[in-house]
């Protein structure tokens, strides 16, 4: 129909990589009517952590929730999207189970977190990450 724009996108299991998300977050930069993204199990490393978080760093007003579930963020990944955070005012669900984060990452995951502007943000999920120091036995 005349008018209608895409609200949710499912892209989850499709090895997008790292250089795929970094094509479509440069797209979602300038004008995106996304609410949903799930890029979950792409094989996306730190380079897609730090183009994501430029999309949420943009001012994009209608992104409420992004899954990356099973990817390679790493530390540098988690950092970029964490220091977005405060900006991404309309993000409500961001889901970063099992992305390799570690201490670092989590550290500013924790600090984003304490921001005032943060008020909509309702589940950050982080499970089956390592986010401390402390070595399993």
């Amino acid at each position: 129909t005349a008018g209608a724009s895409l609200r949710d996108l499912d892209l989850s299991f499709n090895a997008l990589g790292s250089e795929g998300c970094i094509s479509l977050a440069s797209g979602m930069r300038t004008s995106c009517s996304l609410s949903s993204i799930d890029l979950s199990v792409n094989q996306l490393g730190p380079d897609a952590g730090r183009a994501l978080a430029g999309v949420l760093a943009s001012g994009n007003q209608n992104l409420a929730v992004l899954k990356l579930w099973r990817n390679q963020l790493e530390d540098v990944g988690a950092q970029a999207i964490a220091e977005a955070l405060p900006i991404a005012k309309s993000l409500r669900i961001i889901d970063l189970r099992e992305c390799h984060i570690k201490v670092h990452g989590s550290t500013s995951l924790a600090v984003s977190l304490q921001a005032q502007s943060l008020r909509s943000l309702r589940r950050l999920d982080v499970r089956g990450n390592t986010l401390s120091t402390q070595a399993k036995e």
